[in-house]
């Protein structure tokens, strides 16, 4: 008998399938003849430090953070619509680095459009960056680590052109974004991988459609482009030999390139020795200056090709190179070649480089996918493979190849998902390699990763059932014959059911009350089994029966699955009685199958494009519900808020439609196909995985936002200044309202609504406590109120009032005053008096306490002295109050004194009047005598004698004598005036 339903299961997969051949054709499309000219030459971008200027940003990737989306109002309801990539997707990388000083691996992710950092050791996700979106055809192509500068390089691929996004390796954060625009070829594709050469400090990627080489500055981020001199060359390897300062690049021709890497020219042209020879991947041996070339061809398909670098001579070759080889790397430790193959060559492998001999190998599975890139960590004794497998980043210890580690991933080709609501977990399972991951449904958390736990030849894992009652999984292991079952909390295998020898399970129903798992199976039959014993019960088999999609009522106790032979229907089992019930038709192809609470059935018919309702209580049918022109495949019911959900694998769409009506509600893009989806009874979470990329989205209703926390009241002058923190606003704006009161018993008003978490009241009268809250608000309602808090804004004093100055002395004056009409609601701690003489611009400031009068001493007599008085209290000082004037007093004239102690000052005083009376008393006196003297008689002149005619001269007084008389009040001699 055909199993349709995985024929059909397998043309779905076909199309995530599609998507690796793409990204396979992209890797390796058919090299093109290069016709341009050899050009050197490059144009400046943006210094380190800052981004690139407008014209370059043009070219940065569009906005990959998928934001959160209001859906509704459906039914009165809002969801939320969160699209979010796992933790740990390293899935799809092409591409890695390894920093052995900080143990930090690398990994790109293709279609997830990350890179992520991973801990070597433990293997855990340090952190990851979106660069690229599979949707846009914006993927991280290479990945280059410059350990000087500590800065991730990605090439990301684009059309028309792709460009460089410089990243700090430890935040993530972006440094520089490189255009490539300006690449002589017109386009840039960058190839996997790329090289970092210490020696020029530059980094250099290679175009894989013409192999022209870009080369970047590091410290710069100066460009240079390089045409690729060789007959067809593209997709360039590289490979940076900085012992010589050069660089090799594998064309995937005949030829290999090495350029200077100081001229960033090319130097030597290679041909390998047989023509139909690919040189793809390289690696270099120090010690004998040996380049070792990876052969790509499949004839001959199992040799490298060496050669003396230094000297250009071919030396032979080395035996056990993998078909279709990609990387290459050296391990000096133990003198081995490493690597890894695609096309039939799978595997990682380690050959002896100077005996031949394979000291290493490692295959995940056979059939397996295969590793793209390889990072040698040397100190770790390690090497790290990235490539097109779920755990697509994985560690393998030296020599032996033999697995460390295997760094956290997502399941690739998601077909399968379910929901405990118990625990909020979300289970995907993925059937490349047999993937089950758990993830916490609230955060996006990954709990749990198992991939080839099922089996050791376990292939095509088709569905998947989760018991909440019980923590349980059970997972179908196609081509085993076995259901898996497992641990919801650990993903440990508790038990497995066998099927038969030779049969498999299709799909799952699983009734938790009446704890009975269905299994439809291929051989035409429906198996039961207890979820408790995990014993048979019974089977029922039914002709020309292939089950597609299950559910099971919980109240009636039956099986339905949809049926997806030619002339499809539903066929029902009891789970009771172990017998076929009714068979309805449904139309062509039925696939997907979901029950809700009333006992209506949905069965949707992927060929005739809509969905037949059917009322299990009374095994009627009513009119189809019409889907429009895509092909529905699964079904969710969440028949408390009436919607089912139907995914497509046509659309990137999810249909909400109103089961009762079959009216459209909602149609909103997920951003990729897929075509299982769950329901969380629980939180009312519509869940919908993604075939290949990994991205799990989840439709949420939209709830009142929380409470606000952290609300704080700081105060000013009148004024409060408010803050809070914000609440999560699920994908809704959210406002928040401030309210105002000045007691915890209202009256609260003063509100004020924004979209911002601070706000300033202003206007408030100091010394006046007041509380305040605030609440969060979004389309659903109004929030919770937060605790009240307060504050008392304070101000400086009003200045004083009535201030009155009087002379008081020739040498002081008073001064009065009266307190402030407010204090600004703290009390006043201090005046502070100012006086000038009336005119001047020098104050002078005296302290004077609380008191309100003060005299100000020490002044001029008779001069007039302006002042004025400042207030203060604990925020600052007032204003100068009004200032006022006041003259001070007069000197009065000293009374006579019979003190001989006079004062200093006064004695001094005397004594000059005294000297200066008697000064003028003689003047007068000697010009009285002057006046009397008779005639002809001199006065006395000191000196030798003098004769005169008469006779000797008279004799000269004695001591003390006068020079001449006299008289009291002498009358002046006639004519003498």
């Amino acid at each position: 008998m055909p199993k349709e339903n995985h024929s059909r299961r397998k043309v779905l997969v076909a199309l995530g399938t599609l998507l690796t051949a793409t990204a396979l054709l992209v890797l390796f499309a058919a090299p093109a003849t290069s016709t341009t000219p050899l050009a050197h030459g490059g144009s400046p971008v943006a210094p380190r430090g800052a981004l690139a200027p407008a014209s370059y940003l043009s070219k940065v990737a569009p906005a990959v953070v998928h934001p959160a989306t209001v859906i509704g109002p459906i039914h009165g309801k809002y969801y939320v619509q969160n699209t979010s990539l796992p933790a740990g997707t390293s899935n799809y990388g092409v591409s890695n680095a390894v920093d052995p000083v900080t143990q930090t691996v690398y990994s790109d992710n293709l279609f997830g459009g990350t890179i992520t950092a991973f801990s070597e050791s433990t293997g855990q996700v340090e952190r990851s960056v979106t660069v690229g979106d599979i949707q846009f055809g914006i993927l991280p192509y290479a990945l280059v680590f410059d350990s000087r500068s500590n800065t991730l390089f990605v090439a990301v691929l684009a059309t028309p052109s792709g460009w460089v996004l410089e990243l700090n390796a430890t935040t993530f954060s972006q440094i520089a974004n490189i255009s490539t625009a300006g690449a002589p070829s017109g386009h840039f594709e960058p190839f996997i991988g790329g090289a970092y050469d210490t020696a020029s400090n530059q980094v250099f990627f290679s175009n894989q459609s013409d192999g022209e080489l870009l080369a970047i500055n590091a410290a710069t981020d100066h460009v240079t482009f390089v045409a690729c001199p060789a007959a067809g060359c593209a997709r360039g390897l590289l490979l940076a030999v900085p012992q010589l300062g050069e660089l090799v690049e594998t064309t995937g021709t005949q030829y290999l390139v090495v350029y200077n890497t100081s001229t960033d020219n090319p130097v030597a042209t290679l041909t390998l020795p047989v023509a139909t020879a690919l040189t793809v991947g390289s690696a270099y041996i120090p010690a004998s200056e040996t380049l070792v070339v990876g052969n790509e061809s499949s004839a001959p398909s199992t040799v490298f090709f060496e050669y003396n670098l230094s000297t250009r001579v071919y030396l032979g070759t080395l035996g056990h190179c993998p078909s279709s080889v990609v990387a290459l790397v050296y391990d000096a430790a133990h003198n081995d070649i490493l690597a890894t193959g695609t096309n039939g060559s799978r595997y990682v492998i380690a050959v002896n480089a100077a005996s031949d001999v394979v000291d290493g190998l490692y295959q995940e599975a056979p059939n397996g996918l295969f590793y793209y890139a390889l990072s040698l960590d040397a100190p770790a004794n390690v090497v790290i493979a990235t490539g097109f497998v779920n755990n697509s980043s994985i560690a393998l210890r030296l020599p032996s190849l033999t697995p460390v580690i295997a760094y956290s991933s997502f399941p690739l080709e998601q077909v399968a998902v379910a929901v405990d609501p118990v625990t909020g977990t979300i289970y995907t399972l993925g059937i490349k390699q047999s993937t089950l991951r758990a993830t916490s449904e609230s955060t996006g958390a990954t709990l749990w990763t198992e991939y080839q736990r099922f089996g050791t030849t376990l292939s095509d894992p088709d569905a998947l059932a989760v018991d909440a009652t019980t923590d349980t999984l059970y997972v179908i292991a196609g081509g085993t014959g076995h259901i898996e079952v497992l641990n919801g909390s650990t993903g440990t295998v508790v038990t497995r059911l066998f099927l038969g020898h030779g049969v498999n399970g299709t799909t799952l129903a699983l009734d938790p009350t009446a704890h009975l798992l269905y299994v439809a199976q291929d051989n035409q039959t429906v198996s039961i089994w207890s979820t408790t014993t995990h014993a048979l019960l019974g089977s029922v088999i039914i002709a020309g029966f292939s089950g597609c999609g299950g559910a099971a009522s919980l109240t009636l106790h039956y099986a339905y699955f949809t049926n997806c032979n030619v002339g499809g229907n539903v066929t029902t089992v009891s789970g009771l009685t172990y017998t076929r019930g009714t068979i309805y038709g449904t139309g062509a192809t039925p696939e997907g199958i979901a029950i809700d609470g009333g006992g209506i059935l949905y069965a949707v018919n992927a060929g005739s494009r809509n969905v037949t309702r059917i009322n299990t209580a009374t095994s009627t049918e009513t009119t189809p519900l019409s889907l429009g022109s895509y092909q529905p495949l699964q079904a969710v019911v969440d028949s408390a808020d009436g919607i089912l959900a139907v995914t497509s694998i046509q659309s990137t769409s999810l249909e909400l439609i109103d089961p009762s009506t079959g009216i459209l509600l909602a149609a909103p893009n997920v951003g990729s196909i897929g075509f299982s989806a769950a329901f969380d009874v629980t939180s009312g979470t519509f869940v919908f995985p993604q075939i290949v990329t990994g991205v799990t989205v989840k439709l949420t209703p939209l709830s009142a936002p929380s409470v606000p926390t952290g609300l704080s009241a700081s105060a000013g002058n009148t004024t409060l200044l408010l803050g809070w923190a914000p609440v999560a606003s699920g994908g809704s704006g959210v406002n928040y309202t401030v309210s105002l009161a000045t007691s915890l018993s209202g009256p609260w008003g003063n509100n004020h609504t924004l979209a911002g978490t601070t706000y300033t009241y202003s206007g408030l009268t100091d010394g006046t406590t007041y509380f305040v809250t605030v609440t969060a608000s979004n389309l659903v309602g109004v929030g919770p109120t937060s605790a009240a808090v307060n504050a008392t804004p304070l101000g400086v004093p009003y200045p004083p009032v009535s201030v009155v100055a009087t002379g008081a002395s020739n040498a002081s004056i008073n001064v009065s005053w009266v307190a402030p009409a407010s204090t600004g609601g703290s009390p006043v701690t201090n005046y502070t008096l100012k006086w000038a003489l009336a005119g001047s611009a020098s104050w002078t400031s005296v302290s004077e306490g609380t008191a309100l009068a003060a005299t100000v001493s020490g002044l001029h007599p008779v001069s007039n002295y302006t002042v004025f008085v400042v207030a203060w209290n604990k925020v600052g000082g007032s204003n100068a109050s009004a200032k006022a004037t006041a003259e001070t007093k007069a000197t009065p004239p000293a009374p006579p004194s019979k003190s001989t102690s006079s004062s200093g000052n006064n004695l001094l005083y005397y004594l000059i009047a005294g000297v200066v009376v008697a000064a003028v008393i003689a003047a007068l006196a000697l010009l009285m005598m002057r006046r009397k003297r008779p005639s002809g008689v001199q006065p006395y002149q000191p000196g030798p004698a003098a004769t005169t005619p008469g006779g000797p001269s008279p004799p000269p007084p004695p001591p003390g004598a006068t020079p001449w008389a006299e008289e009291a009040n002498p009358a002046p001699p006639p004519g003498v005036r």
